[in-house]
């Protein structure tokens, strides 16, 4: 069995959170627009990409997150280039 991670629950009550909203149509944009930005950078880092794309597609209905947005994704662009980067170093060294 998987072990649920603090990640893992918050993920799952913002997105009852976010469906309780929508029911209710009712609307806080700053905790909804916190919801997606979360549930992006989460599905991403889970490598869900169609659900991190979703949310962070919605991110852009909130203009408070977008900055918290853009911190994410600079963030994880760096990280993905620096994988991607030693691992090509890697395999040239392999080569040689």
């Amino acid at each position: 069995m998987l072990k649920t991670t603090d990640a893992d629950k918050a993920a799952k009550y913002y997105q009852e959170y976010l469906q309780e909203m929508e029911v209710q149509n009712v609307a806080d944009r700053d905790e909804q627009g916190k919801a997606h930005a979360f549930l992006g950078s989460y599905f991403f880092q889970s490598k869900d990409y169609a659900k991190a794309f979703k949310h962070a597609f919605k991110c852009l209905e909130f203009p408070e997150v977008l900055k918290i947005l853009l911190t994410i994704l600079t963030y994880q662009r760096t990280l993905f280039c620096n994988v991607f980067f030693t691992n090509c170093r890697s395999r040239k060294k392999e080569k040689i």
